[in-house]
Order: structure tokens, then sequence, then C-alpha cells
């Protein structure tokens, strides 16, 4: 596929988005779970030191958990525990949205480091093991936002999630974007749309090479922390723009991601 393929949207009519339950792509699906099952249990075992003094500091300097199961919609809408270290204070989920805005008084001064390194998000190679999820796939969401899901956009739940994704990569400084002390549905859902519409492309081009690539720039956003001005001002007006397409912003810097030879497997994983 050419670098000028042009991006879906979730509003697309259904004849313009990929059969996800096709056949196709036996081998790619075996070989990325393979990959997922080897590359997850290396990384449980090879970071145990790193989960043992992470779990130690977080009993450290706050009480509760060490970690913290948040469920999510997983593939064929069943829902699931995804795991992670506990960076909030304990029952947060009580005390506000399940969205964390820029600087959120539930968010624990480590567990802000945590977030910021994304290594809260190790405990999640348990769920890619055990088959919940898969290193590279759609982000699950909460039950709370996929009740605001058009039929197209829920498409992408036909598919296991991941851990990581194109729109976690480019969105990554999303809890500074999203600023203030009471989140904007309104916002937040055109930011989810086009989360959605990243994921649906996502899928559409899907490949061993396509996942490498995914990987690599997700490694690079972890280490990037120089804020991304022009999507911030984005995100500032996504409640006030009227259209339902993707921005061409974001149609720019997913092709910086995908490149000239992305590949083109939309079979489901």
């Amino acid at each position: 596929m050419s670098s000028s393929a042009t991006l879906i949207t979730p509003d697309q009519p259904r004849s313009a988005l990929p059969d996800l339950r096709t056949n196709k792509g036996f081998v790619y699906l075996g070989t990325k779970r393979l990959i997922d099952v080897v590359a997850s249990a290396v990384g449980l075992v090879v970071v145990l030191p790193v989960f043992i003094g992470i779990a130690a500091a977080i009993k450290w300097h706050s009480p509760g958990p060490v970690l913290y199961g948040s469920t999510r919609i997983g593939r064929g809408m069943v829902p699931f525990r995804m795991w992670k270290f506990r960076t909030m204070v304990p029952d947060a989920d009580k005390l506000g949205s399940s969205v964390t805005t820029d600087g959120d008084p539930r968010v624990t001064p480590l567990g802000r480091v945590l977030r910021r390194s994304k290594l809260d998000e190790l405990p999640s190679l348990w769920n890619v093991l055990v088959g919940d999820m898969t290193l590279v796939g759609p982000r699950p969401e909460t039950a709370a936002w996929v009740k605001h899901y058009t039929q197209e956009m829920t498409r992408v739940l036909e598919t296991r999630p991941g851990i990581t994704d194109l729109a976690q990569i480019l969105f990554r400084h999303e809890e500074r974007m999203l600023k203030g002390a009471v989140v904007d549905e309104g916002q937040y859902l055109a930011v989810m749309r086009w989360k959605v519409a990243l994921q649906a492309e996502y899928l559409r081009r899907r490949s061993l090479l396509a996942d490498q690539k995914v990987l690599l720039h997700t490694f690079l956003a972890i280490l990037d922390r120089e804020p991304d001005v022009e999507l911030e001002r984005l995100v500032a007006c996504a409640s006030a723009r009227d259209d339902d397409g993707l921005p061409m912003l974001l149609r720019r810097r997913a092709e910086m991601v995908w490149g000239p030879d992305a590949g083109a497997d939309v079979s489901t994983g």
C-alpha cells in the first residue's frame, strides 16, 4: 500500500471498511500470537527485578494495592481486567472520571513518574501472555466510553486489543492535552473517535512489518518529552469541530509512522 492511501474514518459506509472476520492471514496471526507469547513470557522474567522495585516503591509511598485492574472491553465485546501498577490513590475510580487529565490530584507523585515512563504498563504483559491482549493492537476502552461507539466503531472490537497502537503513539501526551480538573466529555469523545479511526487504519494495514514500526515508534515516543504543540491545539478545539473525519494533521502524522511500504493484512487476531 502506498503512502498516499486515504485513512478511513469510523463513520464511513461498512463496505469501505475491511472485513475483519476474514480467514486470510493465518500465518500472520499465528506468528503474531507466537511473538506475543514469547515476548511477554521473556519480558515478565527479565523485568522481574523492576517489578519488585516498583512494587516496593508503591507500597512505601502510598497505602493500597500494588496493582490496579481496570475493566476494559476486549475482543468480541467481552470485558476483561487489564492490569497496571497502581498510580493513583486507592478507590480513585470512585472519586472522579475514568479519564485522567493533567494535574489530576488522584495521581500520586510516584504515579506521575510511572505514567510518564510507561512503566505502569508492565503488568499488562500478563494480559498478553494469557491472550487477553496483544503487544500491538487497538487500545481497549472502558465500557462507559465504548457505549458511545457507533456501529462502525465497534468493528475494532472484533480483534484482540493491544498494549500499544498508533493512537497511543500520537496521543502520548494526552493527559497534558486534556487540561482541566473536569473532563470535557465532548472533547474526549472527539479524540476517542479519532483514535478509533487510527485503530481501524492499523487493522486495514497490519502486518508483521507494521507491528515492528508501531513498537519502534512506541519506544521513541516514550523517550520524547517535547510537547506536540500542533496536536495540543487540535485537541483543545476538538469539541468545537463539526466534522466527523480524521483531521489532516493526524493523517500526516500517521503516514510518518506507516511509511510507503505498510502492510495490508486485515484478518482478525
